[in-house]
């Protein structure tokens, strides 16, 4: 927590009858899926889990713009217009701070895929796994085999 965000929490609970309010377990359960979702998430689909809970319109980013921004106005409105402009100023760094985090999280999908490419082709070439099996068909000689009359000129039985 800032200095600023230090100060204004000492003057809230400084005041009587005036106590944080608690996140409600839901809240808090919420948090800990975020997390826990974005920690488990596979190599592959780890870039649009962390767009999803951290960018997307819906995303911890958008909802922390939304709470600063909030705040911003509820001091403009009680007259706290100091803080006001501080907490504007924090929503402005909050949404660069998201157009950061996409711009990141695209470059980390395109270096997933070129990775999982780059795998998938040294798979392929590799002696344990050939490229092309071939079918039982393939494995039959190309020449057909002939049963019957002898061939002129040969001698069976030796």
């Amino acid at each position: 927590m800032t200095d600023l965000g230090h100060r204004a929490h000492g003057e809230v609970l400084s005041r009587p009858g005036t106590s944080a309010a608690p996140l409600r377990p839901a809240d808090r359960a919420g948090q800990e899926y975020a997390v826990q979702r974005l920690a488990s998430a596979e190599v592959g689909e780890f870039p649009e889990v962390l767009h999803q809970l951290v960018s997307s319109d819906f995303g911890a980013v958008s909802r922390l713009h939304e709470l600063v921004s909030a705040a911003a106005q509820w001091c403009q409105d009680h007259g706290v217009r100091r803080y006001g402009a501080e907490l504007d100023a924090l929503a402005e760094r909050i949404t660069e701070v998201g157009e950061e985090l996409h711009l990141v999280n695209e470059g980390l999908a395109g270096e997933l895929a070129g990775r999982s490419e780059q795998l998938a082709a040294a798979v392929s070439r590799s002696p344990a796994h050939p490229a092309r099996r071939p079918s039982p068909a393939a494995s039959v000689s190309a020449s057909p085999v002939r049963l019957g009359a002898p061939v002129p000129g040969r001698r069976s039985g030796r």
